[in-house]
């Protein structure tokens, strides 16, 4: 292979390029990342990063010595042509290849009547709200998944007023039992959060907040590969080994955007 492309610069993005080289790769190495920064590690920018315990500096994902590639950001894939075997970028260059990783990982899910409210994804996110999260601020976050609790502790620890509004009965109630949501609703509790749980809300008026975050999901970022010959049924169709589905063998998919076999949920 000549060129392997990678779309999404994020942790899967990475690593997948410094395997490439560490198995000896010696083609050229193209990185497409959508945000303007370099590689940075998100599990922080709902807990250090926003609590101000950390500045950006600890948050940039270290890259192995002589990883040698082309590190393109701030643009996006906009298509890509299984045919031709081509890349099309927002900026109008079409780019050959002879491999390609996508790993664009996903984006929050959007929730109707909450135009003006907060989500929390990206390096950018976490910095808005991080102005927003002032001692004595009015904090709704709706979702009480993973980063809907780790924001209301985060947010609860820096002093504000934290209240978290939830459909299901528990928090995390989609992913671990019921005596798990328990013990996290009681933490909560426990540590000045208010639980409003098997509630829905319609609007973002119904609620009375400084600041209303909402985390109720991701979804995968595939727009992009509309019309390709690849298969997207939430998240990019792959076999065992990750190669994607409608690929003939040249493309793979990584991270939160790849959808693989699982025998106990498929």
């Amino acid at each position: 292979m000549d060129r392997i492309v990678v779309v999404g610069a994020g942790l899967a993005g990475l690593r997948a390029a410094e395997t490439l080289r560490r198995e000896d790769f010696s083609g050229e190495l193209v990185v497409i990342g959508d945000e303007p920064h370099p590689p940075y590690d998100r599990p922080p920018l709902s807990k250090q990063f926003l609590s101000g315990a950390w500045d950006m500096d600890r948050v940039w994902l270290r890259m192995e010595e002589g990883l040698d590639f082309d590190l393109r950001l701030d643009i996006s894939a906009v298509a890509v042509d299984s045919d031709t075997s081509t890349v099309t970028l927002n900026d109008g260059i079409a780019l050959p290849f002879d491999g390609l990783v996508i790993a664009t990982g996903a984006s929050p899910r959007a929730l109707p009547g909450f135009d003006d409210a907060v989500v929390l994804r990206t390096l950018d996110d976490a910095r808005r709200l991080r102005t927003s999260l002032q001692p004595g601020a009015r904090v709704t976050v709706v979702g009480a998944g993973f980063i809907g609790s780790e924001v209301a502790a985060t947010a609860v620890a820096m002093g504000c007023q934290v209240e978290i509004v939830e459909a299901l009965a528990k928090p995390l109630a989609r992913v671990f039992p019921e005596v798990v949501g328990d013990v996290l609703a009681d933490l909560h509790r426990a540590n000045g959060v208010t639980l409003r749980l098997g509630e829905v809300v319609d609007s973002a008026d119904d609620l009375e907040a400084d600041v209303v975050v909402i985390g109720i999901g991701v979804v995968p970022n595939t727009a992009w590969l509309g019309g390709s010959a690849l298969t997207v049924e939430n998240g990019v169709v792959c076999d065992e080994t990750c190669a994607a589905v409608g690929g003939a063998g040249r493309v793979v998919a990584a991270g939160d955007v790849a959808r693989w076999p699982n025998p106990l949920f498929d």
